[in-house]
């Protein structure tokens, strides 16, 4: 048996608008998308977007190569930064946004160690 994917679903209370903020401030193609469900993905990483009314704040984390250049974007559109660039002594350099709906996607990439 061999592991293929793991994919984070996120809950949001306004799908279109999350498309919208996925697509513009991380780049993710939309794959599908109606009322109450979206599956985005960009090389291989998906996440998918499931409506719930009830806000319950969830957390997920992106793996990117240039991490500078993905958190240069994210300052152009005007993401909400809750940590900024920071370079941890576990090895990885990693920035935190918050979504519409206060859910944290963290956006990394691995260094060293």
């Amino acid at each position: 048996m061999d592991y293929l994917s793991f994919r984070p679903n996120l809950y949001v209370s306004d799908t279109e608008q999350a498309v919208k903020f996925y697509h513009d401030v991380l780049g993710l193609d939309v794959l599908h998308q109606d009322e109450d469900f979206a599956l985005l993905s960009q090389q291989g990483a998906e996440l998918a977007l499931v409506r719930k009314l009830t806000r319950i704040p969830q957390q997920a984390y992106l793996y990117v190569s240039d991490v500078e250049t993905m958190y240069v974007h994210c300052q152009s559109q005007q993401a909400t930064i809750t940590m900024p660039l920071t370079l941890h002594d576990y090895g990885t350099r990693d920035f935190v946004i918050q979504d519409y709906d206060g859910n944290l996607i963290g956006v990394g990439q691995r260094v060293g160690g």
